[in-house]
């Protein structure tokens, strides 16, 4: 006797629980007929032989799914998932499912404005008239190596979308929203591509991959108005990038590859963000004062400029990843101390072997991030203030209100203050807290004697 469970019902919601297309059990042609799937729970398939069809949409509805679709414990055993009607099934777990997805009609939407969702593993179908959309938090980068065939839309509502599996049929599209982002890895996707005012693509750069673009071809795109073009850089790549440093529009970079600007410019003054990946510094690089750059949690900002260099910086850092100080001494300054024009505001800062990072005037890590600064063995950091007694705003040279996280100092590195401030441990820091234990301890041997 099977197990009870659902049986020609609409809807089911799964709160916390698991809906088992239970061991040895057949599913018809027809499949597991459901209207909306929701809950948090999960949805699973027994140790039997045959494949779980589970169809959703069968009576036009729509909602949230936010548990996990994840297929049999026996590989043997799969769940696929077929959309119908019009209405939208969102999905906001991980699913891990390995039977295919079909989209016949509505739309099956991935993610629902925030940071997780996602597809199965296996191959997925949109169908004429159907959709398949992606709605993540602005920023938010998602990537899927799931085959993707399709003759319906593509939309991408929100977040960053890579899809590097995608073909489009004669009738299949791919639509961008205002203020997302995709990225075209080829030309012929490109030409099935459309993008809002305001939307953002990643062009793939590639000085040798006639599928792709050149720096100097991605630069021209950026002279449009509309959309805003980025560019993306795949793995073990590094793509010389001055010649984006143009055009309308902020300049997105993403991708796992390198970007290295080596010439100033002082012309571009709308500002970079970094989606993934590592942009560089080198050479005689620079950049107008007014361009504030973003680094995201997968990317870094690194100055690269040689041993021997000193390089006088004035933008503003800002974002969750990493500023990466790789060669010569760095010094970030302002051209009016109190002016807030500079300032790194990042989660984590590295200084490498011989380098220096140097903060003076009014510049600082600002407190609002929880940062790690690391100086590795022979890397410096410096505070100097030759001018304010306040570094960051914040009231004297204060390491607990310039970075509210860690200074690590690995190996022999060296954290110094300069300019005749004062310097202040504040209590309930690591430091102060060893000191006091430290002083307590030698009290109380002095007590004994």
């Amino acid at each position: 006797m099977a197990p009870a469970g659902l049986d020609g019902k609409q809807s089911g919601h799964l709160l916390n629980g698991t809906l088992d297309l239970w061991d040895g059990g057949r599913t018809n042609s027809a499949g597991v007929m459901i209207d909306v799937l929701s809950g948090t729970g999960k949805v699973t398939a027994g140790a039997g032989s045959d494949p779980g069809l589970f169809v959703l949409g069968v009576d036009n509805g729509s909602g949230t799914f936010a548990g996990t679709i994840v297929g049999a414990p026996a590989a043997s055993r799969s769940i696929s998932i077929e959309k119908r009607g019009t209405g939208t099934q969102i999905f906001t777990g991980q699913n891990t499912y390995s039977g295919t997805t079909k989209i016949s009609g509505g739309t099956l939407q991935i993610g629902d404005g925030g940071t997780t969702g996602s597809l199965g593993t296996g191959n997925v179908t949109v169908e004429n008239g159907a959709a398949l959309a992606f709605n993540f938090a602005s920023g938010h980068i998602h990537s899927t190596n799931t085959s993707i065939a399709n003759s319906g839309t593509v939309s991408i509502q929100g977040g960053f979308v890579t899809l590097p599996n995608l073909t489009n049929s004669d009738s299949g599209t791919v639509s961008v929203n205002s203020g997302a982002g995709f990225t075209v890895l080829n030309r012929t996707v490109m030409e099935t591509v459309s993008a809002e005012d305001g939307g953002i693509l990643l062009l793939h750069a590639s000085e040798s991959d006639t599928t792709a673009w050149t720096a100097a071809q991605i630069a021209a795109e950026r002279a449009k108005t509309s959309p805003i073009y980025g560019a993306y850089a795949s793995a073990d790549t590094t793509i010389t990038a001055d010649a984006l440093l143009t055009g309308n529009g902020r300049l997105y970079l993403g991708g796992d590859g390198r970007f290295e600007f080596t010439a100033a410019n002082t012309d571009f003054t709308n500002g970079v963000t970094l989606l993934s990946g590592t942009a560089a510094m080198t050479g005689n690089a620079a950049m107008n004062a007014s361009n504030t750059v973003t680094v995201n949690s997968q990317a870094a900002f690194a100055y690269d400029l040689g041993a021997g260099t000193t390089t006088d910086v004035t933008n503003a850092i800002s974002g969750d990843g990493t500023l990466a100080i790789q060669s010569g001494t760095v010094r970030f300054t302002a051209s009016s101390p109190k002016s807030g024009e500079a300032y790194v505001q990042v989660a984590n800062v590295r200084v490498a072997d011989g380098a220096v990072l140097l903060f003076t005037d009014a510049v600082a890590p600002r407190p609002s991030i929880t940062s790690t600064i690391t100086a590795e063995t022979g890397g410096k950091v410096r505070f100097e203030s030759t001018s304010y007694s306040d570094i960051g705003h914040q009231n004297n040279h204060s390491l607990a209100n310039t970075a509210t996280g860690h200074v690590i100092l690995a190996g022999t590195g060296t954290f110094e203050f300069g300019g005749g401030g004062t310097t202040a441990i504040l209590p309930g820091s690591d430091y102060a807290r060893e000191h006091q234990s430290r002083e307590r301890r030698v009290a109380e041997c002095r007590g004994r004697k």
